[in-house]
């Protein structure tokens, strides 16, 4: 494994950690968006609208640049963008998992 590898899950272990120890955080988060009597009183800001309108229209584009970089792997052999087959495996996999558990 790389040192910029070790790094990367090092840091995302430790985060994951914060995150456990200190589940208030979620809370203080959320407190930023949600105000008791307003509920999530930016739900109704024209970007937010936007996008939960179109959210359909970005995943499925989203989804087709997953598949350009996959096919532009597939030409150029090794990788596209500096983007290597593993790694567009992995995002792949990661949005497909988000976009079933976002339609639940």
């Amino acid at each position: 494994m790389k040192k910029s590898e070790k790094i990367v899950c090092i840091g995302s272990l430790l985060l994951a950690l914060v995150t456990v120890a200190f589940s208030e955080l979620d809370i203080f988060i959320s407190s930023v968006f949600y105000s008791p009597f307003q509920g999530f009183y930016m739900r109704s800001e024209p970007f937010n609208v936007f996008v939960n309108d179109n959210m359909s229209l970005i995943d499925a584009g989203v989804l087709m640049m997953f598949i350009g970089f996959w096919l532009g792997s597939k030409i150029n052999k090794e990788s596209f963008f500096a983007v290597k087959k593993e790694s567009l495996l992995f995002l792949f996999s990661s949005f497909a998992v988000l976009m079933v558990l976002g339609k639940i």
